[in-house]
Order: C-alpha cells, then structure tokens, then sequence
C-alpha cells in the first residue's frame, strides 16, 4: 500500500489538498523502497510544467519551434555506432523546458 501525505500548512481547500495528497501518492507509487511521500511544492511544481508541456506541444509543432538534436551511442569496446539518442529542444524563448530523454541516475 502507498500513501500520500499532504500536511496542511496554508489555508487551502479540501479539493486542492486532496490533489495535493495524491500528487505525493504517486511519487510514492515511483519510489518502491517507500510506501508513503510527504508532499512538496516541488512536485507542484513538476505538475504544472509537464501540464505546460502537454498544453503547449500542438502550437510548437505547428509552429516549428522544436528542432531536434541527434547523438550518437558508439561502443566503447569496438569503437562502432550502435545507435542514436534524439534530443529536442525549442527554438522559442517562450516554451519553458527543453524536453531530455528521461534519464535514471
């Protein structure tokens, strides 16, 4: 079972603190060795600039505000190109984020 635990720090509504709650639930969902997260405004935070992304992503293409960037994987026992990595990055100083492959540490 995994919990989320939003604290009550500010005058909020019942609506807003259960979003809050949730958000910090599925962290916890991410984090095997947890089973519960405390909320924090950097989750909100990650909320609202995927959300901006997703808002935002129909205009940039139409637009041609994204350029994408390619890398190559060469191994390091042969020497060899074994593939490619893109990255895409806006062109736009409106759009907020450059959008990087989703990378574990």
């Amino acid at each position: 079972m995994r919990v989320g635990v939003y604290q009550y720090d500010e005058k909020v509504s019942p609506s807003l603190a259960c979003d809050r709650a949730k958000l910090a639930c599925d962290q916890a969902k991410k984090q095997p060795e947890h089973s519960w997260c405390l909320y924090t405004s950097a989750m909100q935070e990650k909320e609202e600039l995927k959300q901006y992304l997703i808002d935002h992503l129909d205009e940039a293409i139409e637009k041609h505000y994204l350029q994408v960037y390619y890398q190559p994987v060469i191994r390091t026992l042969t020497g060899r190109l074994c593939g490619a990595e893109a990255l895409i990055r806006s062109r736009a100083s409106c759009h907020r984020a450059t959008l990087f492959p989703s990378l574990k540490r």
